[in-house]
């Protein structure tokens, strides 16, 4: 994973400063450009925040393209809404593209996957898609992806295909 020692200090109210070291005790990069992450958890114990930092403190920004992100979860534990953050708190697209995703489930299985600009709005990331919609068999394995643009009329990803069947 690229470090020696791992430390991670509590602060009582579901915070969470995580660090990472060299083999020479110095600290050393994770996640691409962060050397500490500081985490919030909510009373279920799940990270519903992460922001990222260089040396010194200083806000940092990932190789996925955010200082900061957020999680929402439903009541079964699934992550329903996910948001990417620059250093000032501003949204921003991460490297995918998109700035804020919303994740429905079926039974424990990702459904639909719905892509968010900075601006709030569905539409199109890097991919070429706002929408993901996902099929499952009675396992629980996927078994179709299919990709739509913000009207909810299919499109080819960048790869040329507008549906994979597995």
């Amino acid at each position: 994973l690229g470090f020696a020692k791992y430390t991670a200090v509590w602060d009582g109210n579901g915070g969470v400063l995580q660090s990472f070291f060299s083999p020479n005790g110095k600290p050393t990069l994770f996640a691409g450009r962060a050397v500490k992450i500081r985490g919030r958890y909510d009373e279920r114990g799940y990270l519903v925040e992460a922001a990222f930092f260089f040396f010194y403190d200083s806000a940092v920004r990932t190789d996925e393209g955010c200082a900061r992100v957020t999680m929402t979860y439903d009541e079964h534990g699934n992550m329903i809404n996910w948001a990417c953050f620059d250093e000032g708190g501003q949204s921003v697209r991460a490297t995918d593209g998109s700035a804020r995703r919303e994740i429905d489930y079926d039974g424990g299985n990702i459904s639909e996957i719905r892509y968010f600009g900075t601006n709030g709005l569905l539409g199109l990331y890097e991919e070429n898609y706002a929408i993901t919609k996902r099929k499952h068999n009675p396992q629980g394995k996927d078994t179709e992806e299919a990709y739509f643009d913000a009207e909810d009329k299919p499109v080819k990803s960048m790869d040329g295909y507008a549906k994979v069947t597995y």
